[in-house]
């Protein structure tokens, strides 16, 4: 299970094959990641660069951690087309893919929340199983 940790790999193919290679035989690799359009959308305001720039770009990027101000975190950034390819480079493929909304209740007690889903579009579920061999 990787949740949101999954940008934080150093060698995130090594890292799905060493998980891969703890499966039992009807196991499943459960992934979150957080929406590449996000990080692309905050790059670019802080950058004063474009989307495409952002969504696109190779480089590392740091910040300071949400609950303690004391950590730098470092992550990779990833288009989807670049988690699509580490998965099928690690032996796996997407059974499932998810991308969560509010619900009703939730968008009318929440505007803030539902604000920040229209803008960010939140996180990316995926349900990965290997590739069987012959």
């Amino acid at each position: 299970m990787f949740l949101q940790s999954f940008g934080y790999a150093k060698d995130p193919v090594r890292t799905l094959q060493a998980a891969r290679a703890m499966l039992a035989d009807d196991g499943f690799i459960l992934l979150t990641r957080t929406q590449p359009i996000r990080y692309a959308v905050e790059r670019a305001e802080q950058n004063g660069t474009s989307l495409g720039e952002e969504y696109f770009s190779t480089a590392t990027f740091s910040y300071v951690s949400g609950w303690n101000d004391q950590i730098t975190l470092t992550k990779r950034p990833y288009t989807i087309s670049d988690l699509i390819n580490v998965f099928s480079a690690a032996g796996l493929w997407i059974e499932t893919a998810l991308e969560p909304q509010l619900s009703e209740d939730a968008r009318r007690r929440y505007p803030h929340k539902q604000e920040w889903m229209n803008k960010h579009l939140g996180i990316l579920i995926f349900k990965l199983r290997p590739h069987l061999t012959p």
